[in-house]
């Protein structure tokens, strides 16, 4: 499992593929506490962004926001 630390104190944890799916998800953890998922896929060297979760009781703390500043 790849690990991704961001500035912001969050950090991406890459999942082993799904057998038959071409998206990978990403875990979105701050500390010990998951606070959302991402979904993308991969193709090359090259992660394409589908979609940032960030569960409800995290919402309001820029989660999304720095997730994506973090790629």
């Amino acid at each position: 499992m790849d690990v991704f630390t961001m500035p912001c104190a969050l950090s991406l944890n890459l999942l082993p593929p799904v057998q038959g799916s071409e998206y990978r998800w990403l875990n979105n953890d701050r500390a010990d506490i998951r606070v959302g998922k991402v979904r993308g896929k991969v193709d090359g060297n090259i992660l394409l962004i589908y979609s940032i979760i960030i569960f409800p009781e995290y919402k309001g703390n820029n989660y999304a926001r720095k997730t994506i500043r973090g790629f």
